[in-house]
């Protein structure tokens, strides 16, 4: 093999490596990032260019992913299981989000959220949306259909479990309207 073959072969190689891009696995194994670049600080994560992230708190079912073109984690310093092992996360988007967990019936409840930036408070367990906001939750032990709503911002609070007084998602505009579609599930009568 002459040397310029060998070179073409490096840079080939080199070219298709770049393009899988990186991942890391915090080292706890809460969570795992991939992306283009990644950089690891002490207790924070930055990564740039088509991010992928993805935490799994197996013991409560639950799963969390991310797409985003960056996003910066900082770690909870006292750790934690599952999303509650982050402090914060920013995700600067494009951002597509999708939070699966056990409902308390049959079936799984998935919510998927899209918008344009996204912040989450590990601390509160809830994903602050801006900017062209569109989320589908579809809940079978809820709704008839996935409810689907549409505005300018929204919360979505990913608590496995929700007091009487708590919200799964909010979601407002100004100026403007927001708007919500939802078909609640009939009740089963009970037999007299």
């Amino acid at each position: 093999m002459k040397l310029a073959d060998v070179i073409i072969v490096f840079f080939f190689v080199l070219a298709c490596a770049s393009a899988l891009g990186s991942t890391y696995t915090s080292s706890d194994g809460a969570f795992v990032i991939t992306a283009s670049s990644i950089n690891v600080q002490l207790n924070k994560v930055i990564a740039d260019g088509k991010v992928h992230f993805k935490v799994v708190d197996k013991a409560a079912g639950t799963i969390a992913e991310a797409d985003s073109e960056k996003i910066v984690v900082v770690r909870n310093a006292a750790g934690g299981v599952g999303l509650q092992s982050i402090k914060t996360a920013d995700f600067s988007g494009p951002v597509r989000f999708c939070y699966t967990a056990p409902t308390s019936g049959v079936g799984k409840m998935v919510t998927k959220a899209y918008a344009d930036n996204a912040n989450f408070v590990g601390s509160e367990q809830r994903l602050y949306l801006k900017g062209d906001v569109k989320i589908t939750h579809d809940d079978p032990s809820a709704f008839e259909v996935p409810a689907v709503a549409t505005g300018d911002r929204a919360i979505v609070n990913l608590k496995k479990t929700l007091g009487p007084d708590e919200f799964r998602f909010r979601i407002e505009s100004s100026p403007g309207l927001s708007r919500i579609e939802a078909t609640p599930r009939e009740k089963a009568k009970s037999k007299q």
